[in-house]
Parts: structure tokens; sequence; C-alpha cells
């Protein structure tokens, strides 16, 4: 899990605030088209090509 921001060390109400925030902030980017899993890359992506070549490597 990746969190982007920063984190407060207010208080635990105050970091449960920060993720109420964060998930609105992520469904944005995602309906902007942002790509947040594997599956939705194109096959050419950098990332996919290394996982590609990663598990191919490791007999995966």
């Amino acid at each position: 899990m990746i969190f982007k921001g920063q984190r407060s060390e207010e208080s635990d109400e105050a970091f449960f605030e920060y993720l109420r925030r964060l998930a609105g902030r992520l469904e944005e980017e995602r309906a902007g088209g942002q790509p947040f899993t594997f599956d939705e890359l194109p096959p050419e992506h950098p990332a996919r090509v290394f996982a590609v070549r990663v598990n191919t490597d490791c007999g995966a």
C-alpha cells in the first residue's frame, strides 16, 4: 500500500481523516485515467515488461 501526501503524527483521528480524503482523491485520479493496477497498464509499459522479465527469469 502506498500513501500519497504527508503522515500526520497529531492523532489517530487526524490520520483517519487523511485516509478518508485520500480515498476521494485517488478515485478522482482513477476517473481521470490514472492506472492503479498492472491490468490497467498497456502491455508495453515498462513496469509490465519488467514484471514479465523478472517472473520469467525466476521460473514462474
